[in-house]
C-alpha cells in the first residue's frame, strides 16, 4: 500500500470531471463507439474488466453503466493531455486489491459500515473528484442495492476503473 500513496498524485479537478462527463452525454452511439475503439487500442484490460460482467450474472444495463464511467475516464484523461502507460491484469489486480482490503470487513454493501468505509476510501484517495464520481454513478445505478451473488464485481469493477487511473503510471 505505501508504493501506491507516493506514486499516486490528484490529477484531475472538478471543471475537468464535469467537461468530460459532458462530453460524453453529448456524444450519440457512433462517437461512444468509436471512443470504445480507442480504449480497446490503449487500454484493452481496463475496457475487458467491464466487458466480463455479464458472463458473471450482470446486466446490460449494469454494465453500461460502467461503459459510461470508463467513456468519463478515457476523456478525462485523453483531455489532460497525459497519457497513461497500458495498464496489465496484474497492476489491475493490484489496485482492485487495494480496495477490497479495505472492505473486507464489511460484508454487505447495503450497510452503514459499508458506507462509512466507502466514505473512508474516498477521504483517503488521491482521486477524490474521479472517485466520488464513479461512485456516485454507480449508487444512481442501484449498484449498492444489488442483491446478486455478482452484483459485488460491478461495484468492485468500477472502483478498479478509478485506481488504474489514480494509481497507473503516465507517460
Amino acid at each position: 500500500p505505501e508504493r501506491f500513496s507516493r506514486s499516486a498524485m490528484k490529477r484531475f479537478n472538478e471543471q475537468q470531471l464535469a467537461s468530460a462527463s459532458l462530453k460524453v452525454a453529448a456524444m450519440d452511439i457512433r462517437q461512444k463507439e468509436a471512443v470504445m475503439d480507442e480504449i480497446f487500442k490503449s487500454q484493452p484490460n481496463l475496457l475487458a474488466s467491464v466487458l466480463v460482467l455479464p458472463q458473471m450474472g450482470n446486466s446490460l444495463e449494469h454494465v453500461e453503466v460502467l461503459l459510461n464511467v470508463l467513456l468519463v475516464i478515457h476523456e478525462l484523461v485523453r483531455a489532460s493531455g497525459k497519457t497513461l502507460k497500458q495498464v496489465s491484469e496484474s497492476e489491475q489486480d493490484q489496485y482492485v486489491s487495494r480496495f477490497v482490503a479495505h472492505l473486507k470487513s464489511v460484508g454487505d454493501l447495503r450497510s452503514a459500515k459499508a458506507n462509512r468505509a466507502i466514505d473512508a476510501y474516498v477521504k483517503a484517495h488521491p482521486e477524490k473528484v474521479l472517485l466520488a464520481y464513479a461512485i456516485g454513478e454507480m449508487q444512481k445505478a442501484g449498484f449498492t442495492e444489488l442483491q446478486h451473488d455478482a452484483s459485488k464485481y460491478l461495484f468492485i469493477s468500477g472502483i478498479g476503473l478509478v485506481n488504474c487511473v489514480a494509481y497507473g503510471k503516465y507517460l
